[in-house]
């Protein structure tokens, strides 16, 4: 049975990742679709904390899967595979 993980903790690694995206890179974030759905990087970070990861682990999973979708200028995944191989040019900004 999977354990119940509270909203605020999701919303804090969210905050979290968001911080840490925007001093890392805010020239890419400034790329960021009007639509992008957040709720979907949430549920991948419920999702990848369910699966056992740790909270650091998450939060690099999940800012990784920022940089990825936005440099592609695509919706972020909701679950905590394995991220899509980086190719060509937009593999930089996942760096």
């Amino acid at each position: 049975m999977a354990k119940e993980i509270d909203g605020a903790r999701l919303d804090q690694i969210l905050t979290s990742v968001w911080e840490t995206a925007a001093r890392t890179n805010p020239m890419l974030l400034s790329k960021l679709r009007p639509d992008y759905e957040f709720s979907k990087l949430r549920e991948m970070i419920r999702d990848c904390l369910e699966k056992g990861l740790s909270e650091t682990e998450t939060r690099e999973h999940a800012l990784k899967e920022l940089f990825r979708s936005v440099g592609l200028s695509t919706q972020p995944t909701d679950t905590c595979n394995d991220l899509p191989p980086q190719n060509g040019p937009q593999a930089r900004f996942a760096q």
